[in-house]
């Protein structure tokens, strides 16, 4: 559509002859035939060739996200067609068209995209590329990318917004080129366009940092790498959102090309470049492919979360997901399963920690077990903190007959404390405060369990107690 718009510019001032070749590529029904391929193809030199002989002058070739596109195919599983349609279409990049006296109709390609131009199937053979990525060290180029700590300034000064400048700053902030202090452009543009009406009608009392950074970004090749990291990436992608810088190794070349080999290097690069993290100014370590980096601002650090908690609970969620097959292990008197199970998504799960809390250790993972059994769609009457027997039981739900019943105690222990016994504590927990006491005079329930389940980290012990 973008296309179709710039084309309806330029269409009156081609002659007529042009215009009728031009025509076609309005016609949906055109582009749509396979016959006409080809054509569709060389569009693009045949674009420029049309511009130079009009313009008379060598023409300027601006292409912007060239690898959303790529993003797309990975994602949806036909990657490698597109960079077939692509090499084709951008084939004026390896042979522009020639002008009359025979030069080149080119003056200046600029592509931009998320990950770099590399020289993969779409860009073999075209020459004389220059590249500046978010690692690359030329001061002249490095403030080009976002808008330079100056520059927000100025602009929140010229629409009266000086005063919000610190709000701005901590959500739009952070990002760190070579010598530069980055802004996201796109954020603090959007940010004045939503808030200066307030400052006018002095009613800054309106005024928020909204996310806009969410929306602008492609990320799914991301999200397909959470269930291929070890336990050392899902530690440092903790510290991340606990605020902490982390050292990764990072390819500056990765593209789309490699990213089903799930490389963990790649899934670092990935953030890097699609704007999730930034390097830590002075952050280049010894080896050449090593950077400190961080999450830059607040906004950012809420789509972090947002994402990739998604992500999670997507993998927990629906039929015959992580969170059924947990419960139905526990459903079927299974503590082993249970456990192994548990073992498996605490080594993925990546959660946002108050540091400073004080509230028990506890408290953390019964919001975990509860949040799993949330996503579960074969259990009915999931309870949390509800009052039973003699005292308040911590969690428990039944199958979808009623027949069967299962209460949980949890427990939490530090490193060299014995696990076991506070295993058998739980369960001993269990049976002094009489919690299965409600579900043993339902005639209809003839089963209840009882598990204890204790937390070491993101480890995990389960033992069990038929009450009934």
């Amino acid at each position: 559509c973008a296309l179709w718009h710039q084309i309806m510019v330029f269409y009156p001032l081609l002659c007529l002859k042009s215009q009728k070749s031009f025509e076609k590529f309005l016609d949906e029904e055109y582009l749509c035939d396979a016959n006409n391929s080809q054509k569709i193809k060389t569009f693009l030199s045949s674009l420029s060739r049309l511009l130079q002989k009009h313009f008379k002058r060598q023409i300027c070739l601006l292409i912007d996200e060239y690898d959303v596109p790529l993003a797309k195919a990975q994602y949806y599983g036909y990657h490698q067609k597109m960079v077939t349609l692509m090499s084709l279409f951008l084939g004026i990049l390896k042979t522009p068209p020639e002008d009359e006296y025979g030069s080149s109709v080119l003056k200046k390609v600029v592509l931009t995209g998320c990950l770099k131009v590399a020289k993969n199937d779409i860009f073999t053979g075209v020459n004389n590329f220059v590249a500046n990525t978010v690692l690359s060290t030329d001061p002249d180029l490095s403030g080009l990318i976002g808008f330079t700590k100056e520059e927000v300034r100025q602009i929140l000064q010229d629409y009266r917004l000086s005063s919000c400048a610190e709000l701005v700053k901590e959500n739009y902030d952070g990002y760190c080129f070579f010598d530069k202090e980055i802004f996201c452009p796109w954020d603090v543009m959007n940010f004045i366009k939503d808030n200066y009406k307030f400052k006018q009608q002095n009613q800054e009392e309106f005024i928020k940092a909204a996310n806009y950074w969410n929306g602008s970004t492609s990320s799914t090749a991301v999200y397909e790498y959470l269930g291929y990291l070890s336990e050392r990436d899902n530690e440092r992608l903790q510290d991340l959102v606990d605020g902490k810088a982390v050292r990764v190794r990072i390819n500056d070349s990765v593209n789309y090309d490699c990213l089903s080999k799930h490389d963990p290097d790649d899934f670092w690069s990935l953030l890097l470049h699609t704007g999730y993290l930034t390097a830590v100014k002075d952050g280049k370590l010894s080896a050449d492919d090593e950077f400190l980096v961080k999450i830059p601002n607040h906004e950012v650090s809420k789509c972090f979360l947002d994402n990739i908690q998604k992500r999670f609970n997507d993998s927990l969620s629906g039929k015959g997901g992580r969170a059924d097959k947990f419960a139905a292990y526990l459903l079927e008197a299974d503590p082993q399963k249970a456990s192994d199970l548990l073992f498996e998504i605490l080594q993925s799960y990546v959660s946002l920690r108050d540091l400073a809390t004080k509230a028990p250790k506890e408290n953390y993972y019964h919001g975990l077990l509860n949040g799993i059994l949330l996503n579960a769609q074969e259990i009915k009457e999931l309870k949390s903190n509800q009052g039973s027997g003699d005292g308040y039981l911590d969690l428990s739900f039944k199958n979808k007959r009623e027949t069967l019943a299962v209460i949980i105690e949890i427990k939490a222990c530090k490193a060299g404390e014995d696990k076991l016994r506070i295993l058998k504590t739980a369960l001993i927990q269990i049976e002094k405060k009489n919690y299965a006491q409600p579900y043993l005079k339902d005639e209809t329930i003839t089963s209840v369990y009882g598990y204890g389940i204790v937390f070491s980290g993101r480890n995990c012990f389960i033992d069990m107690k038929k009450f009934k």
